[in-house]
């Protein structure tokens, strides 16, 4: 998902505002997608492969051919197909495992919120709202300062601000202005809750970027 300079333009405004009522820092990073699953397309060739094969084997055709003509052209027809299908969104998610996506999003906000240098704060009070389209995920990684004064770690995906912040609306995933504006609210409430915990102090300045590229 593309977002233009406005979009992020008005996500970089509801940090500004959101950072206003906190001495916390609060960063956000959209990625495609968080892995290449490269094996995506092999999974949806061998897939397309085999249920070519029963097709053929049931209805007894063979076009004249050879097996091994038959079985080359299959090949390649498969091949060429379960590469095209893997480059649909929503099919590649089909052929990957919810734990393997939940697993590499994860891994990928963690190393974001380190590249990014969110855990450089001088209070260790930094967040990081990782958002990966592809997997249609939302991880809120946090530094130490708000695991010791909070309840909350940004693991347990039943927690209820994780519940109420990181999942996007459904529809938000397909439309670009109602997932700028679902992140921009998703923004505000993660500073609501932390300036209950770390209000803003004299001299607070902007220690991380807000967008993370």
């Amino acid at each position: 998902m593309k977002l233009n300079k406005r979009h992020q333009s008005n996500i970089a405004s509801a940090i500004a505002s959101a950072e206003r009522e906190t001495s916390a820092e609060i960063a956000w990073k959209v990625a495609d997608r968080s892995s290449s699953y490269s094996d995506a397309p092999w999974i949806w060739s061998v897939l397309l492969l085999t249920a070519t094969g029963f097709f053929q084997l049931a209805n007894g055709w063979n076009g004249g051919y050879g097996v091994a003509d038959i079985l080359l052209a299959d090949l390649a027809v498969c091949l060429v197909a379960g590469f095209a299908l893997a480059k649909v969104a929503f099919l590649r998610r089909l052929v990957i495992s919810d734990a393997r996506m939940k697993r590499r999003v994860t891994e990928k906000a963690q190393s974001s919120f380190f590249t990014g240098g969110v855990h450089l704060t001088k209070r260790h009070d930094g967040a990081l709202i990782y958002i990966s389209v592809l997997e249609r995920r939302v991880v809120i990684v946090i530094d130490k300062a708000i695991v010791t004064a909070t309840s909350f770690d940004g693991a347990n995906e039943m927690d209820p601000l994780l519940m109420d912040i990181a999942r996007l609306e459904k529809a938000s995933w397909l439309n670009r202005e109602m997932f700028v504006w679902d992140v921009m609210e998703r923004i505000k409430r993660l500073g609501d809750y932390l300036k209950e915990y770390f209000p803003p102090k004299p001299g607070d300045r902007n220690e991380v970027p807000d967008l993370m590229v």
